[in-house]
C-alpha cells in the first residue's frame, strides 16, 4: 500500500515514472472499487401515475446514454397510457392515454421499444373496440415522446381477433418488428415496418412464421442492424399434444422466415413449457432462450441457445436450476451482453432447498455455467434483471415479503460481471404494499439504471412509481502510464 501511495503521489505531482503490471494492477482495482463503492438507487421512489385509477402491467425502456426513459401501463380502465422523462429520470410527463377516441378498451400488457437516442419510441397492444374484435394496434413518437399516434391515428397491425403482442426495433429505430399469436389461425404473425413506423402492411398481408396450435408467450428480438432477427415461442401441432418452445429466425431484415418444417423444438414433448425469455447479441450470432417445464417432479429453469444466427438450436433444453424433487424454479429471465460472451439467467426458487433468487451466469457465450448466486429474500418471485453492454453492471430485481405482511421490491447490485452481488435492499414504499411485477433497463453503460414497480395508497391498489438513477461519479481521473 505504500508502494501504491507513492506511485499516486508521483502522478499528482506531474513525475513520469515506470509503473509495472503489478502495480498498475492494483491501480486499477483501487479505483474501481472506489468508484463502484458510491453506486446506489436514488431512494425513495417517485409517484409517476395517477393518484386516482390503478395502474398495472407497466414497462419501462431507456436510450443508451440513459437520459430519455419511457414507461407505459395498462390503467384500470384498461386504458394504455405512458410517461417520459427526457432529463435521467428526475422529472416525468403527465400520463398521455393512447387509445383515446372510439371505445374499447385494451386487454393486453403493452410492449415498448426504442432506438438508440431515444428518439423513435414504438408501443404496441392489443385493444377490444367490441364484439369479440380483438386487433393489434401500434403508436409512435418521432420526437422524444413529445407527441404520439393517438386514438384512430394509430396503425392496425393485425387481423380481427389477435393477441399478446412483442415489438422490437434496431439501433436507428427504422426497422419495427412485431409478433403476436392470431387466435382465429392459432398461428405466430408477424409484421414490420422499414421507415420508423410510418408505414405497415395491411392486416391481411402479414406473415404467419408458424404453423403451430395453442399459441402462448411470443416474443422478438433483433440486432443492432436489424438483419437478424429471432422470435420464440410455444405451441404444438399434431402429433404432438404438449406445448413445446419454439423458434424461428430472419437473416434478412424479416423477408423470409424458417421454413415450417424446419422449425426448431427446444423443449421436450414430455410436459408444458412457459414463461419464456429471449436475448441476443449485437450481432444477432448469439441467441439465448429460458422456460420453465417440469422434470421428475420439479418445476426447472431450462435453456437453449443458438451460435451462428438462429441456424441451429440445442434441443431439448439445458437444465440451470436444482431438479430435485419439489423444488420449484420460476419466472426465469435471461440477459446478455453486447458480445453475447456473458449470459446471466434469474429465477425465483422455492421448496427443499430454502426460498431465494438464483442468478446464473456463463462467461463462454452459454457454453459452461458456473455456480448458481443465491440472494436471500422472504418469499421471492417473479425476478427481472438488466446489465450493461459489457456485461460489468448487473442489476436484479424482484418482489418479496417483508416478513410482515407487506409485500415489496427488492434489489442487487454486480459490478464485477457477476462475481459478487451487493446484500438485498428494499427499494419500494418502506410502509405500503408494492403489487403486481417489477420492470428494471439500463443504458448502454450501466451508469443509469431505471426501475418501475406500484405502491397501495389508500386510494388506489397501484399507483406507478419510478426509481431512477444510479449515483456514480461522472468525472474520473486519468493517469498517463508511460515509460520514461
Amino acid at each position: 500500500m505504500k508502494n501504491l501511495k507513492n506511485i499516486l503521489q508521483n502522478f499528482i505531482r506531474g513525475k513520469k515514472r515506470f509503473v509495472s503490471f503489478k502495480y498498475f494492477s492494483l491501480l486499477s482495482l483501487f479505483l474501481m472499487s472506489s468508484i463502484f463503492a458510491d453506486l446506489t438507487w436514488q431512494l425513495p421512489a417517485q409517484d409517476v401515475g395517477s393518484p386516482v385509477t390503478d395502474q398495472q402491467d407497466a414497462k419501462i425502456i431507456t436510450d443508451n446514454s440513459g437520459a430519455n426513459v419511457y414507461i407505459v401501463w395498462k390503467d384500470n380502465p384498461s386504458n394504455v397510457q405512458i410517461i417520459k422523462s427526457n432529463d435521467f429520470g428526475n422529472n416525468w410527463s403527465s400520463p398521455l392515454t393512447l387509445n383515446t377516441t372510439g371505445g374499447g378498451i385494451s386487454t393486453s400488457t403493452p410492449q415498448i421499444a426504442t432506438d438508440n437516442t431515444g428518439k423513435y419510441v414504438y408501443v404496441v397492444y392489443t385493444f377490444s373496440p367490441g364484439g369479440g374484435s380483438f386487433r393489434i394496434l401500434f403508436s409512435r413518437s418521432t420526437d422524444f415522446g413529445q407527441t404520439w399516434l393517438t386514438g384512430a391515428s394509430q396503425t392496425t397491425l393485425s387481423p380481427i381477433v389477435s393477441g399478446v403482442p412483442f415489438v422490437t426495433t434496431n439501433n436507428t429505430g427504422q426497422y419495427v418488428y412485431a409478433i403476436w399469436g392470431n387466435n382465429t389461425t392459432d398461428d405466430i404473425q408477424f409484421s414490420r415496418s422499414v421507415d420508423f413506423g410510418a408505414n405497415w402492411p395491411a392486416p391481411a398481408n402479414v406473415i404467419d412464421i408458424s404453423d403451430t396450435t395453442q399459441i402462448a408467450t411470443s416474443l422478438i428480438v433483433t440486432d443492432d442492424s436489424g438483419r437478424y432477427v429471432h422470435a420464440l415461442w410455444a405451441g404444438f401441432k399434431a402429433p404432438d399434444t404438449i406445448r413445446q418452445v419454439q423458434t424461428s429466425s430472419s437473416s434478412d431484415f424479416g423477408v423470409t422466415w424458417t421454413p415450417f418444417a424446419d422449425i426448431p423444438k427446444l423443449s421436450a414433448n414430455d410436459a408444458v413449457a412457459s414463461f419464456l425469455d429471449l436475448a441476443t447479441d449485437s450481432s444477432g450470432k448469439y441467441a439465448y432462450a429460458v422456460w420453465n417445464k417440469s422434470v421428475g417432479g420439479a418445476t426447472v429453469v431450462q435453456f437453449s441457445r443458438s451460435i451462428d444466427f438462429g441456424a441451429n438450436w440445442t434441443a431439448f433444453g439445458i437444465n440451470l436450476s436444482s431438479t430435485t424433487a419439489g423444488v420449484s424454479s420460476t419466472r426465469a429471465k435471461v440477459a446478455t451482453d453486447k458480445s453475447g460472451r456473458y449470459v446471466f439467467v434469474i429465477w425465483g426458487q422455492e421448496g427443499a432447498e430454502g426460498v431465494v433468487i438464483k442468478i446464473r451466469r456463463s462467461t463462454d457465450f452459454g457454453e459452461t455455467w458456473e455456480t448458481p448466486v443465491s440472494l436471500t429474500s422472504i418469499d421471492p418471485y417473479e425476478p427481472n434483471i438488466a446489465i450493461d453492454n459489457v456485461g460489468r453492471y448487473v442489476y436484479a430485481v424482484w418482489n418479496a415479503s417483508d416478513g410482515g405482511g407487506t409485500l415489496i421490491k427488492e434489489s442487487s447490485l454486480s459490478f464485477d460481471f457477476g462475481q459478487t452481488f451487493t446484500t438485498p435492499i428494499r427499494i419500494s414504499s418502506q410502509t405500503d404494499n408494492s403489487y403486481n411485477s417489477v420492470e428494471i433497463t439500463t443504458n448502454e453503460s450501466g451508469i443509469y439504471a431505471y426501475s418501475v414497480f406500484s405502491r397501495e395508497t389508500g386510494v388506489v391498489s397501484l399507483l406507478m412509481q419510478a426509481l431512477n438513477g444510479i449515483d456514480i461519479p461522472r468525472t474520473i481521473k486519468s493517469f498517463d502510464f508511460r515509460r520514461p
